[in-house]
C-alpha cells in the first residue's frame, strides 16, 4: 500500500513535471514565433530601402541627363552668337554670360549630388547595419530552432526519443515509402 501510494505521488509529480515542460515549450514557440514577426517586418523594412536607393538612382540620372541638355543648348547657345554678334565686344560679353550660367549650372549640379551621395551613402549604412542584425538574428533563430527541435523530440527525463519522434520518424518512412515503393516493415 505505501508503495503504492510513492508510486502515486511519484506519477502526479511526473506529470507536474510534463505540465511544466509543455508550458515551457509553448512559451519557447511563442517567443520563436515573435522573433519570426520581427524578421519579417525587417525584411520589409530592407525591401523598402531598396526601393528607395533604386529610386535615388534613378532621380540621379534624370537628373543628369537635364544637366546635359541644359549644358548642350548653352554651348549652341555661344555657337548661335557667333552668327550673330556684330561686335567682338558683344561676343565677349555673350560668351562671358553663357560660360557663367554654364558654371553657376555645374556647382549646382556638384551640390545636388554631393547632397544624393551624402543621402544614399546613410541610407546604405542603415541598410548594412540592418543586415548585420538580421543576419545575427536568424543565426540566433536557427540555434533555437535545433534547441526547440530536440526538446520537442526527446523526453527530458531520460533522453529518449518520445512519441512526436516516433511519430514524425514514422511519416517520414511511410512517404518515403510512398515515393520509391521499397520493402517495408515495422517491429515495435
Amino acid at each position: 500500500a505505501h508503495d503504492m501510494e510513492r508510486l502515486i505521488d511519484l506519477s502526479e509529480d511526473t506529470i507536474s513535471l510534463r505540465r511544466i515542460y509543455t508550458h515551457e515549450v509553448n512559451g519557447e514557440l511563442s517567443r520563436f514565433m515573435h522573433l519570426m514577426a520581427e524578421v519579417g517586418k525587417n525584411l520589409m523594412e530592407m525591401e523598402k530601402h531598396l526601393f528607395s536607393s533604386f529610386s535615388h538612382a534613378k532621380r540621379s540620372y534624370d537628373s543628369n541627363s537635364s544637366f546635359n541638355l541644359t549644358l548642350d543648348e548653352q554651348v549652341q547657345g555661344i555657337a548661335g552668337s557667333l552668327e550673330i554678334s556684330r561686335t567682338l565686344a558683344e561676343l565677349r560679353a555673350f560668351v562671358v554670360d553663357k560660360l557663367d550660367m554654364v558654371r553657376q549650372g555645374i556647382e549646382a549640379k556638384r551640390k545636388d549630388d554631393e547632397f544624393q551621395i551624402k543621402k544614399v551613402t546613410k541610407e546604405m549604412k542603415h541598410l548594412k547595419q540592418r543586415l548585420v542584425a538580421m543576419k545575427d538574428e536568424m543565426t540566433t533563430v536557427r540555434e533555437r530552432t535545433k534547441t526547440l527541435e530536440q526538446e520537442l523530440l526527446l523526453d527530458p527525463l531520460t533522453g529518449i526519443h518520445n512519441r512526436r519522434a516516433y511519430e514524425q520518424r514514422l511519416e517520414e518512412e511511410l512517404n518515403r515509402y510512398q515515393r520509391y515503393k521499397p520493402p517495408f516493415a515495422m517491429l515495435l
